[in-house]
């Protein structure tokens, strides 16, 4: 027996990439945060 193709909707291929598309800039905010937060306490010094 042949394989069989599976038809996708562009519409949700679209889906797909905005919800990743998201998702990595959640991370990269999440990052962004921590190295603030990180800077912070190092400038600070952890005995203040």
């Amino acid at each position: 027996m042949e394989g069989k193709r599976r038809v996708v909707l562009r519409e949700v291929c679209m889906e797909r990439s905005v919800k990743s598309n998201r998702c990595q800039e959640t991370t990269l905010n999440m990052q962004k945060s921590a190295e603030v937060i990180v800077a912070v306490f190092f400038s600070e010094g952890p005995n203040q």
